[in-house]
């Protein structure tokens, strides 16, 4: 079904792209006959064609069919500033005017130089090329000069441009136990892999292995410190700091590609982290946005390619040092100071948490609807909540250190703060049983009397769908029924009759065959309803049974595989999902005696009633306006500095909240007031339409805002 789902989208998204670019895609077609692939780089490829661009200004894209498009990518991280930048444009046209590039020195070539080596620790000269593969191919040429040594280490995935002795591995099998197996991208000779050495990525010892064996052949390592072509992976500062010392243990030029990395800092990462190479590349951001590249290092090693020196390495090139890249590259840098720097690092921080929430919050939208479709499917009215007990036991004890089942049916756990001292014993409780039916008495005729267990609408019998749990744990339909409104007191065809009026008809023929069924009194019933969740209307929604209260035990799931995932965290948190609070709260003292809390919060799916004909100041609580928090109930004034601490975290998280209008419902937490010398307590609740109904309503919005403003209540110290 997923599966299915996803190709249906897939699709509706490229019909929908295909109408919004038919310039594009002429060009494209057009392009396929003189262009291999349509195009002259295969990254710009993306199926069914890739949009062809018109122009770029500041941080948008705008393609020949004038749609607008935010350039998070900016060429491959090279555009610092932007598309067309005023300085960097004015700077070009000034320098046009003067000739583009020029088989001589030119005074910008020594300035953009200057610039650089003052910037990055590890370059005393440096020398300007064309892209980053020839930056990162000199580099390894300098290094074999001036060691007089053939050999080259490279971590599988790392990428280094797209000369022969780097395209290397660029495909790791992440699979791969042991020390990777060298093999070359297509087009690539093998002869290569016999001075070529692949080696895990952050892994020393493997290093160590190869330069211990192949020290005399080699001459450098290459690393790219964090990884462009491999999914952005990160060299460890222990790898970067342990590289530096067995490359001077064992005679060998450590190389940073920076090509990519120089933008993180002011030095680049080397002058973040510390750790200094022997040589280094770069390229992409030091041009301004034209094609450019440098390598450079220690003095002794650069000097090499001097033409005053006998025997110098050859180095040249049509286009190396041309003025327009020279004058572009120094306005982008003199623009680019150390707080543009730290700039970039905010915003680049801002965009990374965004994204991870959203990649997260999808992650967690996904399981929040699976478990609330798994509840819901249970039946579990008070007294009877055997089948979801079981269920949230098998999940509770892979996020607790430790879970059990009391002898009253509660579903308890503890996982342990890592502060026992000024750590904090919070309570989370949620309670597992719903209301229903209970079968009173069974008529010879095979009909079936009821009494309700908690409160139900009468309103809501007549016609229901019925769902019986005999004995033998199967499910039995029904439907209640009561006497046809044709022979009915036309005086009361208007009045909503009592249960005792009513039956439920499972079609039996007689009591016999009700019993065999295992319909029995004391039997369990719900008034049945469909679970659906839909993303596309209105923003997201749930429905079904039983939400009151297994939305607050999906929430508390939830929240518990959260705290399993972020560990360690000072504050003990103790799980309670309770049996009968539908019927007065009568597994409370059995969960409390068991756990023992400093402070308890109660979680509830609770009354929204924003519907046509109820007033503002009687609709309870809203859809979509964030978590409620409970002033008070017809059982408890909660503690106002937990009431306060609710508060500031939602809005630290930036998430609308509201208070639950007073004096309506009740919770467990009635009765910790007056347990264990007082348990300061609060109630956030997840706001539902139609509660206790056979299909209540909430909103996606809520209920993860509510689950993510718990999370950072219990991970943040509490003092009250």
């Amino acid at each position: 079904m997923a599966s299915r789902n996803s190709e249906k989208a897939k699709a509706e998204i490229v019909k929908q792209y295909e109408a919004r670019t038919p310039k594009s895609k002429k060009l494209f077609e057009r392009s396929l006959k003189f262009l291999p692939g349509g195009g002259t780089r295969n990254i710009a490829y993306y199926p069914p064609y890739p949009f062809f661009v018109d122009r770029g200004e500041g941080y948008y894209l705008y393609d020949v069919d004038g749609n607008q498009y935010l350039d998070v990518q900016n060429n491959m991280t090279v555009l610092l500033h932007g598309h067309a930048h005023p300085k960097i444009a004015e700077a070009l046209a000034k320098q046009a005017k003067l000739g583009t590039s020029q088989s001589a020195p030119l005074e910008c070539q020594l300035e953009l130089a200057e610039i650089l080596c003052k910037r990055v620790p590890s370059i005393e000269s440096i020398r300007f090329c064309n892209s980053g593969t020839e930056a990162t191919m000199f580099t390894i040429r300098a290094a074999r000069a001036f060691t007089g040594k053939r050999g080259l280490i490279k971590a599988e995935g790392g990428y280094h441009g797209s000369h022969d002795y780097v395209m290397i591995n660029m495909d790791p099998d992440l699979t791969a136990e042991r020390m990777p197996k060298a093999f070359p991208e297509r087009g690539i000779s093998e002869t290569l892999l016999r001075d070529v050495f692949v080696v895990p990525f952050n892994d020393l010892e493997a290093v160590e292995k190869i330069m211990k064996k192949h020290h005399k052949v080699i001459a450098a390592f290459i690393l790219e410190p964090v990884m462009g072509y491999g999914g952005a992976a990160e060299a460890t500062l222990e790898y970067m700091k342990g590289l530096r010392e067995l490359c001077t243990k064992y005679d060998i030029l450590l190389i940073f590609d920076e090509v990519i990395t120089f933008r993180i800092a002011y030095g680049g990462i080397q002058e973040m982290v510390g750790v200094i190479p022997d040589l280094t590349a770069l390229g992409k951001t030091i041009g301004g946005g034209l094609p450019i590249g440098a390598f450079g290092g220690r003095r002794e090693i650069m000097d090499q390619f001097s033409p005053l020196k006998k025997g110098y390495v050859m180095h040249s090139g049509t286009f190396s040092g041309n003025a327009m890249s020279m004058v572009a590259g120094i306005t982008a840098l003199e623009m680019y100071d150390k707080a543009a720097v730290k700039k970039l690092d905010v915003l680049g921080k801002k965009l990374r948490d965004g994204l991870r929430k959203i990649m997260d919050e999808s992650n967690l939208l996904e399981n929040v609807v699976e478990i609330q479709r798994k509840l819901t499917a249970l039946i579990g009215v008070s007294g009877h909540e055997n089948d979801v007990s079981a269920f949230i036991f098998n999940e509770l004890k892979r996020y607790t250190d430790e879970a059990w089942i009391d002898r009253m049916g509660n579903v308890l756990g503890i996982k342990n703060g890592t502060d026992p001292k000024g750590g904090v014993r919070i309570l989370i409780d949620a309670h597992m049983d719903e209301v229903g039916l209970l079968i009173s008495y069974i008529e010879k005729n095979g009909f079936l009397r009821f009494i309700p267990l908690g409160g139900i609408d009468k309103r809501l019998y007549p016609g229901s769908d019925i769902k019986i749990q005999t004995k033998t744990g199967k499910t039995v339909s029904g439907i209640i029924g009561m006497n046809p409104p044709h022979i009915t007191d036309p005086k009361l065809r208007d009045i909503s009759p009592n249960y005792e009026e009513l039956f439920i008809d499972i079609g039996a023929k007689d009591e016999e065959e009700v019993k065999k069924l295992g319909i029995i009194i004391g039997t369990r019933a719900v008034l049945d309803g469909r679970f659906e969740y839909n993303p596309d209307i209105g923003g997201g929604f749930m429905r079904g049974r039983a939400f009151d209260d297994r939305t607050g035990c999906n929430v508390a799931l939830q929240v518990s595989k959260l705290i399993k995932e972020m560990e360690p965290i000072p504050n003990t948190i103790l799980y309670s999902f309770t049996v009968c609070e539908e019927v007065g709260g009568r597994g409370v003292p059995a969960a409390i005696d068991g756990l023992n809390p400093d402070i308890g919060i109660a979680l509830e799916n609770t009354i929204a009633a924003d519907v046509p004909g109820v007033p503002l100041n009687k609709q309870i609580t809203r859809l979509e306006h964030g978590p409620a928090f409970t002033v008070a109930d017809r059982r408890t004034l909660y503690h106002e500095k937990l009431l306060e601490i609710f508060k500031l975290r939602a809005e630290e998280l930036g998430y609308s909240w509201q208070y639950k209008q007073p004096a309506f419902g009740g919770t467990n937490a009635g009765l910790w007031h007056t347990m264990h010398k007082g348990i300061p307590s609060g109630c956030i609740s997840v706001p539902s339409r139609y509660i206790h109904s056979p299909i209540a309503m909430i909103k996606i919005s809520d209920i993860l805002a509510t689950i993510n403003t718990l999370f950072a209540i219990l991970t943040k110290p509490i003092e009250i």
